[in-house]
């Protein structure tokens, strides 16, 4: 989704998600203004399930440097990337799952 702007596969697997709906209208922001996201992902260094949540799951991760300018006159800025957490709730949705929050958490 960052690296082309394309935002529908990611808004289909997040449906209610806020801050995924956030991030989605972002990315759309800076294509619309003539800018780019380059990023290669994340490496996924661990999944586990949070303590008494059967939906919830902190997912730790390495983040890849990104380059971005959010318009086609913006200037060019660098994130560095480096480790970091996330905590995923997820929702079932016949045999699939949807992302319905997310949020960084302390490593």
């Amino acid at each position: 989704m960052e690296n082309t702007g394309e935002t529908a596969e990611y808004r289909a697997m997040s449906k209610g998600c806020k801050a995924c709906s956030e991030l989605a209208d972002n990315v759309e922001r800076v294509y619309e203004a003539g800018g780019y996201l380059k990023w290669d992902g994340w490496q996924i260094k661990r999944i586990t399930q949070r303590e008494f949540q059967d939906n919830q799951y902190v997912v730790k991760v390495v983040s890849r440097p990104t380059e971005y300018k959010e318009s086609s006159n913006g200037a060019v800025k660098k994130l560095a990337g480096g480790p970091g957490a996330h905590l995923l709730t997820l929702k079932t949705l016949g045999d699939s799952w949807l992302v319905v929050d997310k949020g960084a958490v302390s490593q």
